[in-house]
């Protein structure tokens, strides 16, 4: 649990470490809980972290598989992903051309896509692009992915490895 905390805190607060991290979460005013059950489910383990705020509540889900930490769940959509030290988070609508658009876009600016996972609440719904790439995603970049049709939302999500 503790090396889970220290994982998620680490990349935005200095100085925290697998022995401390309990101590600074609830020093930020963050909230753990550790909930175990014994009834079956489709992970030996699984992590969900839930952030609540005034405007809304998100959750992601991970579990290691062999072990390698795995999204495998985010905002209630399934999907598999190994994160990578450069990646792009898209929420977007579940229609045809997000993807050969957004393939244009990451071509046309020499940016090399290591992994590509998708998941998707329903067929012509909200849908997820979680991405990995070779090379960091420079904010212009960005701005083009977020002007395609059909972005909800898009991210650049950066950690060590």
């Amino acid at each position: 649990m503790q090396t889970m905390i220290c994982a998620l805190l680490k990349s935005n607060f200095d100085g925290v470490n697998v022995i401390n991290s309990i101590l600074v979460a609830k020093n930020k005013s963050i909230q753990i809980s550790e909930i175990k059950h014994e009834k079956a489910c489709e992970y030996q383990s699984c992590v969900t972290l839930t952030i609540e705020t005034d405007k809304q509540t998100r959750s992601v889900s991970g579990t290691l598989f062999g072990g390698k930490p795995r999204i495998v769940n985010i905002k209630g959509i399934k999907i598999e992903a190994e994160l990578a030290k450069y990646n792009l988070y898209i929420s977007n609508e579940d229609k045809p051309g997000f993807i050969s658009n957004l393939s244009k876009i990451l071509s046309d600016n020499n940016i090399n896509i290591a992994t590509f996972n998708l998941g998707r609440k329903d067929s012509g719904g909200e849908a997820i692009a979680l991405i990995s790439t070779d090379n960091p995603i420079e904010e212009k970049v960005l701005d083009s992915i977020k002007k395609l049709p059909l972005v909800i939302q898009a991210k650049t999500l950066t950690f060590n490895e």
